[in-house]
């Protein structure tokens, strides 16, 4: 897929949550990460595992860094693998409700433009280790479209961490609809 096709679909994607996993009920009703210090959020994430969408099929070597912007905003750069070509996508991202107090980690991310819709929930994170990422939107009374990410700090989840991060996932997400991603240094590189 050629990196301006990728892009519109994946601006698509955010913006509307189409091809993500289909639940038959309504969007579940999940705590977020409370307090949430976006200063201690930024820096670099690499992508453990997630629902797979159509974007993000072939995708490895998936990394995320977020770079303060101000007190409550994110300048955001993604990168990933999709076969052998490189993808960079350049976005931001804001705190959802920058009026509550505690901070909810709720935020509002977009590769395409200002962030205007609430997408991008942390549902736990250390902050040092690990991040449990969520996004549900009903699209019906029936029926929900999900996206999830598990993010660590490292290449990996360190083992004394699993078993955290496995009870969240357990928790709030469908363990087995979680694809892993390739990190290893001989895919990735450096």
């Amino acid at each position: 897929m050629d990196k301006p096709v990728f892009l519109s679909v994946l601006a698509v994607l955010l913006a509307s949550v189409n091809g993500q996993v289909v639940f038959p009920r309504q969007c579940p009703n999940h705590s977020f990460q409370t307090p949430f210090i976006p200063i201690q959020y930024s820096g670099r994430w690499y992508e453990i595992s997630r629902y797979d969408t159509e974007t993000q099929t072939e995708g490895d070597c998936t990394v995320s860094m977020y770079t303060m912007t101000s007190a409550i905003a994110f300048s955001v750069q993604y990168n990933m693998l999709v076969g052998p070509q490189p993808i960079q996508i350049n976005g931001q991202s804001v705190v959802s409700f920058p009026d509550e107090n505690p901070l909810r980690g709720m935020l509002s991310l977009s590769f395409g433009g200002p962030p205007t819709t609430s997408n991008y929930w942390i549902l736990e994170t250390d902050f040092v280790n690990f991040s449990v990422v969520w996004f549900c939107q009903n699209l019906n009374a029936t029926h929900s479209s999900e996206t999830a990410w598990v993010l660590s700090r490292q290449r990996t989840i360190p083992p004394a961490i699993q078993p955290i991060v496995d009870g969240v996932v357990n928790q709030h997400l469908v363990p087995a609809l979680l694809r892993p991603t390739n990190q290893e240094v001989a895919r990735c590189g450096n």
